[in-house]
């Protein structure tokens, strides 16, 4: 899902896009629940995408509070592993053009 968003905002199909990314967030909470170790990561990288998506339709205070929540689950150690990687939850916490 979060391939499939991420294509579909590239040809400019922009409300498809934000719901496959949040399809894929929503998806990745319920398996992060079961299996946090498992699938933190990838729902770091689908909260990440998502507030990429938010930001594609000037949405960019939500897009700011969703990069925020994957950031602190990327810079969080998960119980049974490391933690997920920060870096492009960062990058979308940065203005883009200005804005916030």
């Amino acid at each position: 899902m979060n391939n499939y968003a991420v294509t579909l905002g590239a040809v400019g199909r922009q409300d498809e896009a934000l719901d496959s990314a949040h399809r894929a967030v929503q998806t990745y909470e319920q398996l992060a629940e079961a299996n946090p170790a498992a699938y933190l990561p990838s729902l770091a990288t689908a909260l990440n995408n998502y507030a990429a998506r938010l930001r594609d339709v000037g949405r960019d205070r939500q897009a700011a509070e969703i990069a925020r929540r994957a950031q602190k689950i990327a810079g969080s150690p998960t119980k049974d592993g490391p933690r997920p990687r920060a870096d492009k939850a960062n990058a979308n916490l940065a203005p883009r053009q200005g804005k916030w």
